[in-house]
């Protein structure tokens, strides 16, 4: 309820709304303005319980919106959209060092950083694509998916195992990766932890900069954003096979 209270006063008082989506029935409801409001604050929403949700391991959140500002900033850089410059110079230097902090455990972002950060993130890339619409917004879409699918599915998942959606549990991607890593390699688990962390970030790093090529292709885009959702729940189920198998040994 809190959150709900606080996106909405957000997006009135600055006026952070998605307009269009490129998907013509979707774009039909998007002209009433009331369910403009409604979706952008549902959009919302999820990214930052997602952005929660991802904040499992040392320098995943921070190391995953890190390289979104930097996509931000290389096309506000090379392509003029009016974004401050020196805002997003600021920006990314203090997440590269809260970066630093988190992954040698001097630093925790917790539920106030992690929603923070995917509300500022948020707000950014809608305004990126309101001021150039040269840009899919599916390209908007791509930036985002980890978080957002990352909650969309925590939701499905729980639902099926008859558990509520707002409990916590240890069974996220990252938390999967972490438990498989453990149990092959044998190093710290400080280690461990970045390692995934890493993995995980370097994984999206080649999304990035593939999708940045084709800017304008929302069939592109789309076929990305599938590509990784499906690499994302072939991951996820073999890794928790993995889990449920060596557990069941004990």
């Amino acid at each position: 309820l809190i959150q709900f209270s606080i996106i909405i006063c957000f997006v009135l008082i600055l006026d952070v709304t998605i307009n269009e989506s490129n998907f013509f029935l979707l774009d039909k409801l998007l002209e009433n303005i009331y369910f403009r409001y409604f979706f952008s604050i549902f959009c919302l929403l999820i990214l930052i319980n997602g952005s929660n949700f991802i904040d499992g391991l040392n320098g995943l959140l921070l190391g995953y919106f890190s390289l979104i500002i930097s996509v931000i900033l290389y096309l506000n850089t090379f392509l003029n959209f009016g974004i401050e410059k020196n805002m997003l110079v600021l920006l990314l230097l203090s997440l590269i060092y809260l970066f630093i902090l988190n992954i040698n455990n001097k630093l925790f972002m917790g539920d106030s950083g992690s929603y923070t950060l995917g509300l500022i993130c948020g707000f950014f890339l809608i305004k990126l694509y309101e001021f150039n619409d040269e840009i899919s917004p599916y390209f908007i879409v791509l930036l985002l998916w980890y978080p957002c699918f990352e909650n969309l599915f925590s939701i499905i998942r729980k639902f099926s195992f008859k558990k509520s959606p707002i409990n916590a549990d240890n069974n996220h991607l990252h938390q999967l990766v972490y438990y498989y890593l453990k149990k092959k390699i044998i190093i710290t688990k400080l280690n461990i932890n970045n390692l995934s962390s890493f993995l995980i970030i370097l994984y999206n790093l080649f999304v990035f900069i593939l999708s940045l090529n084709y800017l304008s292709n929302s069939q592109f885009q789309i076929i990305m954003v599938l590509v990784n959702i499906i690499i994302y729940l072939i991951v996820y189920f073999r890794l928790f096979t993995f889990k449920y198998r060596i557990n069941s040994s004990y």
